[in-house]
């Protein structure tokens, strides 16, 4: 009797090996895909931010505004670039804090340094009478060096321009996940035909 339960004993000790075994397995698939993970994420905003070190030296402001009888008809507008490399298709438009917008179709190309311009509105824009330029928000439109297109406001943080054909979104996240699964169901599959 002694003999018959000598082997069951050292089957369950080889099923609880196999299912430790299997759950350092899954949680060394999972350290993995979180650790690439983090360093898909990383690589990304290392990127995110190389490619706007030159938009953050780029923005434009409102250094004068013409608006009699309370009818914004004018303003001079700045556009600076203290970037050592110039900036192409440069466009600005002011939103006033009642939200209309006069925009410049004029572009602009090759700027380095300062560009100061006049900006006229198609139409008077109704203001109110303590209406001063700290009251407008320019937003300069431009295309970098390096082909990138940038929105800024002001001096908030600039903004990156996608174009309509961009591939969509990195599927790389997912994929990784998907590899992992597929690995613990692999494992499990394979325990489960062991103990069979």
């Amino acid at each position: 009797m002694l003999a018959e339960e000598a082997p069951k004993v050292t089957d369950w000790m080889q099923g609880v090996g196999n299912v430790a075994t299997l759950l350092v397995s899954v949680l060394a698939l999972w350290f993995t895909a979180l650790l690439y993970l983090h360093e898909v994420r990383t690589r990304r905003e290392e990127k995110a931010d190389a490619d706007a070190a030159h938009a953050r030296l780029v923005f434009g402001r409102v250094v004068e505004i013409r608006a009699p009888t309370q009818m914004l008809t004018s303003m001079q507008c700045e556009v600076v670039n203290h970037g050592e490399m110039p900036i192409f298709q440069v466009t600005i438009e002011v939103t006033t804090s009642s939200g209309a917008t006069v925009r410049d179709a004029q572009e602009s190309d090759g700027l380095i340094g300062t560009q100061v311009r006049e900006l006229i509105a198609d139409q008077p824009i109704p203001v109110a009478a303590a209406t001063t330029i700290r009251d407008l928000s320019l937003t300069v439109a431009f295309t970098d060096a390096a082909g990138l297109r940038w929105r800024r406001t002001g001096r908030d943080t600039p903004v990156r321009v996608l174009s309509g054909s961009s591939s969509g979104p990195d599927c790389r996240p997912w994929l990784a996940l998907t590899a992992v699964t597929l690995g613990v169901l692999g494992i499990a599959l394979t325990l489960i035909s062991l103990f069979n």
